[in-house]
């Protein structure tokens, strides 16, 4: 053989070796990426735990949980009896919003949320309903691309409906 033909054939296959290991490499780059990504999504979603279970927010859960037994119960406790204010409740309900809004952005982890969120949202959904549906007739006007309280109307399921106070 010629020496050209030979060295043709070997800068060939030099070349086929150096493309399948430049491909293996993208591959396994990608994978730790991905790896990344899924770890980041986690990441978010125990930050937004984090957030719902600290110091400052679970006063406002406390507040939000006592309003929703005493509807429950059909007792006489209203937000301002509860010393439960707009602005709380707002936060409350924008929390989930939030988680909502990290969902359909991809940046939260679905099942680590549904886990958390899900009964949290259904427990308090039948009760804030109401109150969510006030406020939505109120932004009316802003014609706001997400209606308020989505993110806690999506999270809640099977959330039984409350039953009416005599």
């Amino acid at each position: 053989m010629k020496l050209g033909v030979v060295s043709g054939m070997l800068a060939t296959w030099v070349g086929i070796a150096a493309a399948i290991t430049g491909g293996y490499a993208a591959l396994q780059q990608y994978r730790e990426d991905v790896g990344k990504r899924l770890d980041e999504r986690q990441l978010q979603t125990f930050e937004l735990i984090r957030t719902f279970t600290s110091r400052d927010f679970v006063p406002i859960r406390d507040k939000v949980t006592r309003l929703v037994q005493s509807r429950q119960v059909c007792a006489n406790e209203n937000m301002q009896t509860l010393g439960l204010s707009t602005a709380e409740l707002s936060t409350f309900v924008e929390f989930f919003d939030l988680v909502s809004a990290c969902l359909d952005a991809n940046l939260c982890d679905a099942a680590i949320a549904d886990r958390f969120f899900v009964p949290q949202a259904s427990a308090n959904w039948p009760v804030l309903q109401g109150l969510v549906l006030e406020a939505r007739k109120e932004q009316e006007p802003l014609q706001l691309p997400v209606a308020y309280g989505s993110g806690l109307e999506r999270l809640a399921r099977n959330a039984a409906p409350l039953t009416a106070c005599p």
